[in-house]
């Protein structure tokens, strides 16, 4: 009625009375202000669902999609124009991270959301997706470093991975203290 996109996110314990999982409506609005609480978000968020970034949301709102990119910078949101079935939703997502991963050049979200599309052009619901990004030219991410780690992001690393060597595999700090004793 207010032109604002609600999802139905399942609840995390069944209903009392019924004892059926049910789903809750989340407006737009809300999910963006319990995003804001979040330290990390995401740098790619993929909505699977029906009208997520309407176009004429915008007029309003704003869709989903456009929001979180817009609201919460977000880097890239791929969200759905019109109605799509859960068997394409399933199937572009599917393809779409295939080929996100299987990119020579890492990251580029344009391109694999094309080719994963493409691959599926029989479909009558297939042309749904839009991606709305502030990556501009620039992959979303790359398996390089650019430059080379600082002394301190060194010793940070180490510790931190002691830390979960203490929690985890504790008989393997003796060979981390070797290690680092060198390394320094």
């Amino acid at each position: 009625r207010e032109g604002e996109t609600v999802l139905y996110l399942e609840q995390p314990t069944p209903d009392p009375v019924g004892g059926e999982v049910l789903a809750h409506p989340v407006t737009g609005s809300i999910l963006i202000e319990q995003l804001r609480r979040v330290d990390r978000l995401p740098y790619l968020i993929f909505l699977s669902t029906c009208e997520s970034s309407k176009p004429e949301a915008e007029q309003r709102l704003g869709g989903l999609a456009q929001r979180l990119v817009r609201e919460l910078g977000i880097p890239a949101v791929i969200g759905m124009t019109e109605r799509v079935t859960i068997t394409t939703a399933d199937a572009l997502a599917v393809e779409f991270y295939r080929r996100l991963l299987a990119q020579t050049e890492v990251g580029e979200v344009d391109r694999a959301l094309v080719q994963a599309y493409a691959g599926l052009a029989t479909r009558p619901d297939v042309n749904v997706p839009a991606l709305y990004s502030r990556l501009g030219a620039q992959p979303l991410f790359s398996p390089a470093l650019d430059r080379q780690l600082t002394p301190a992001e060194i010793r940070i690393g180490l510790r931190e991975l002691d830390k979960l060597l203490v929690e985890r595999a504790p008989v393997l700090r003796a060979r981390l203290t070797e290690s680092v004793q060198k390394l320094e």
